[in-house]
């Protein structure tokens, strides 16, 4: 729910920021005028610009406003092109898991992964081992042969035989999607993972946290606590500290079908929110060239707060990630580039798109939906500049500038 007090509690402790910012302006490109946008942009209190946050709002607002105050023509919306993006996952109150008796208990026996279908699945269980199929040139496994997973739970083992080798031939087909992408290419209707007792001695549970994929793997998928699964093998006289041991010892695949019937609901409810891309059009002067376009752009977006699933490079430290560099720094160049240019409008044959994108941490989400729903005609653009990070360009310390292009 949006929270009106703390918006403009937010919004009065930029002010002094936005108005350092906004200090005397020079059309030409100074060091000043960068400095102030990237402190503006890259404050503490913006809280790492996560999209749809009340602090990005007011990111997107002071972008349009330079743009305005230059002269420039608001394109979209007053300047705006709003789209959705998912934000976070959580649980809904529908996820369920029983088979026999025993009836669990959501975050304490099981937990749906954030990229389940939403799907209810009644179906027998098959154990598959480490849930691998494949054959390279020196190695192979098949997990799934001689044994048929069509329309049944696959239970399977996180991790791989090598796991505590930081160069095991398996890791390349250990992440949990490509096992539960192999399973559905089986015709399996749901993955059971469980942790072996190498793999993770305290057998927790993961935690539910959006991947930034907004597509689910089509199947239920959960991961169920040891003891779960063990209950599950009872008939079989196995147990998963014993499966995971042969299949570390042996290096070969051990599938067999489980004699229990498993039933379960998987639910994971998607947070909206509304992210902005900020457009502007600078018209050109040539009777011909002015319909054709070069676009000056970056994304104003960071990680925010961090966390997992941030795409943070400490996922598990919570503060706020300032993204001065990444990228407050493409940000102020394109205001201050968008400035000069507008200084100098009779100048311009072509016309000059200036544009921030929003969501771009998430998968450039923003670019991808302007192109999907372009403000002008893409036929009609003839060069797109993409500033990316380019705030630590120190002619001492040699670093080099990448330009890359298609």
């Amino acid at each position: 729910m949006f929270n009106r007090k703390a918006f403009f509690a937010i919004f009065f402790s930029v002010i002094v920021l936005f108005s350092l910012a906004k200090a005397q302006d020079d059309p030409n490109i100074t060091v000043n005028e960068l400095k102030g946008h990237i402190y503006f942009l890259a404050a503490d209190s913006l809280l790492g610009r996560k999209p749809g946050t009340p602090q990005s709002y007011l990111v997107a607002d002071y972008i349009r406003s330079e743009f305005k105050k230059n002269g420039l023509k608001l394109l979209g919306e007053d300047g705006f092109q709003p789209f959705e993006v998912v934000t976070d996952v959580e649980a809904g109150s529908g996820n369920s898991l029983t088979f026999g008796d025993f009836s669990g208990t959501l975050s304490k026996d099981f937990v749906p992964l954030a990229f389940s279908a939403n799907k209810s699945v009644t179906a027998p269980v098959v154990f598959v081992g480490y849930g691998f199929d494949f054959d390279d040139d020196s190695l192979a496994w098949h997990d799934y042969e001689g044994v048929d997973v069509s329309g049944k739970w696959c239970l399977i083992l996180r991790g791989d035989p090598e796991q505590e080798s930081e160069k095991s031939p398996y890791l390349n087909y250990t992440s949990l999607r490509k096992k539960v992408l192999v399973a559905r290419d089986h015709n399996a209707a749901g993955v059971l993972f469980v942790s072996g007792k190498k793999y993770d001695s305290k057998d927790e549970l993961l935690d539910l946290y959006f991947d930034k994929s907004t597509s689910d793997a089509g199947i239920s998928v959960l991961q169920i606590k040891r003891s779960v699964a063990n209950s599950l093998l009872k008939k079989s006289g196995e147990t998963i500290a014993s499966l995971e041991k042969k299949l570390i010892d042996t290096k070969k695949p051990h599938s067999f079908s489980v004699d229990e019937e498993v039933s379960a609901t998987t639910e994971i409810v998607k947070k909206i929110s509304r992210a902005k891309n900020v457009v502007a059009l600078l018209p050109g002067n040539d009777p011909v060239l002015k319909d054709e376009y070069i676009i000056v752009g970056a994304h104003y977006d960071h990680l925010g707060m961090g966390g997992p699933g941030s795409g943070s490079r400490r996922p598990d430290t919570i503060a706020v990630h300032n993204g001065a560099d990444d990228n407050a720094s493409g940000v102020a160049a394109v205001l201050e580039i968008a400035e000069k240019l507008a200084s100098e409008r009779k100048k311009m044959k072509r016309s000059i798109i200036a544009m921030t994108f929003d969501a771009e941490e998430m998968g450039t989400l923003g670019s991808k939906y302007f192109v999907n729903h372009p403000l002008v005609d893409l036929k009609k653009v003839k060069y797109m500049f993409n500033l990316d990070m380019v705030g630590r360009l120190r002619e001492e310390e040699k670093q080099s500038l990448t330009i890359g292009g298609t």
